[in-house]
């Protein structure tokens, strides 16, 4: 395709990585391995005068395989922003800046799920962006790939033909007609957040009663152990599915002036230049949610998209479209950008 057809879009000048419920996950699992590693340094050293070298030797093992992962962990990019300079990658105990004129070759592929992974060539070594990374949704990777494309076309370092498909979806117009109403969208939420806590509770029930048959000298700890996971457990669920619950839309209407949604406890009724964020929310509950805000709600709006479910595809097509014509700067690429398209043959199926 010719160039012309990819004018610069402002939507692309700056965009960052927008989830950050895995942030969570992530300082939980590093609370955990916390706990591990002091179990195992106690009884370590309460029973070292009768481990044999070998019994030593894997403990060793286990202590350096469980600070490993909590470093790598802690280490890891989670968080990634382009601008006009560069790309800028965050973790907790580190951080990175590369500047574009840094960039030798951009190449990009899509993957076997249908989304952009997109490398970075740099003078001594690479950056991978795709989905697959830690802290990378699906759509985050379509946008900072497409973004990173447009400030490197600038320099002569890339052309059209490294454009995949779905990076491709930001320039290519969504056709359809308004408005589009679609109701019981939370089904799937609902059934998530009963299975998390029915997990939790079983979970709580079975190891508080072990934890109380154990030597009464260890008795203490294993139960602070239960009792500080399954609060972190709480939390995470919280976060993953009382948050969904709470905040998805049982049913919107997509109009032309505004977006009508209905929620748990209360209805919004919005113009769409009023949306100040919009972003894709990866799976936790089996779907994936297409979240807007706006600084006249309280919290985030999450409208679930269902594969199997047409309506819910022209919703959510419906949704973006409208958040163009409003010119926001928002990058929101449609579900078969990221691999998401609705699958034929399974076409209204409940």
């Amino acid at each position: 395709m010719r160039g012309d057809e990819f004018p610069d879009l402002p939507e692309l000048a700056r965009v960052q990585s927008q989830d950050r419920t895995w942030v969570l996950v992530l300082l939980v699992l590093a609370a955990l391995g916390s706990l591990y590693v002091g179990l195992i340094m106690y009884e370590y050293v309460r029973w070292r005068e009768h481990l044999p070298v070998l019994g030593q030797v894997l403990t060793g093992g286990l202590l350096a395989l469980a600070a490993w992962v909590m470093l790598r962990l802690l280490a890891a990019y989670h968080w990634y922003e382009t601008d006009s300079d560069g790309l800028r990658l965050g973790g907790i105990i580190r951080r990175r800046f590369v500047a574009w004129t840094e960039v030798e070759e951009l190449t990009t592929h899509e993957t076997r799920g249908g989304s952009t992974s997109s490398t970075l060539k740099l003078g001594r070594g690479r950056i991978t962006i795709g989905p697959g990374r830690l802290g990378l949704s699906a759509a985050d990777s379509v946008c900072i790939s497409a973004s990173a494309w447009q400030h490197l076309r600038r320099l002569g370092r890339t052309d059209s033909a490294a454009l995949t498909p779905g990076m491709r979806s930001p320039w290519e117009e969504i056709p359809g007609d308004l408005p589009v109403e679609v109701g019981q969208t939370t089904r799937r939420v609902i059934r998530g957040f009963a299975w998390g806590f029915t997990v939790l509770f079983a979970v709580g029930l079975i190891a508080l009663p072990v934890s109380a048959l154990l030597e009464p000298k260890l008795a203490g700890a294993h139960v602070v152990m239960v009792v500080v996971g399954m609060i972190l457990m709480v939390v995470v669920l919280k976060e993953m599915f009382l948050s969904d619950l709470l905040r998805s839309a049982w049913s919107v209407s997509v109009r032309r002036d505004v977006l009508q949604a209905k929620l748990t406890f209360r209805s919004v009724e919005l113009p769409w230049d009023r949306f100040t964020r919009a972003w894709w929310r990866p799976s936790t509950l089996g779907h994936h949610a297409l979240v807007l805000r706006s600084d006249e709600l309280a919290a985030e709006l999450r409208i679930p998209y269902d594969p199997t479910h047409e309506p819910s595809e022209r919703a959510i097509l419906a949704t973006i479209r409208q958040l163009r014509a409003a010119r926001l700067p928002l990058p929101v690429p449609p579900p078969r950008a990221m691999g998401l398209g609705l699958d034929p043959r399974r076409r209204g199926k409940r």
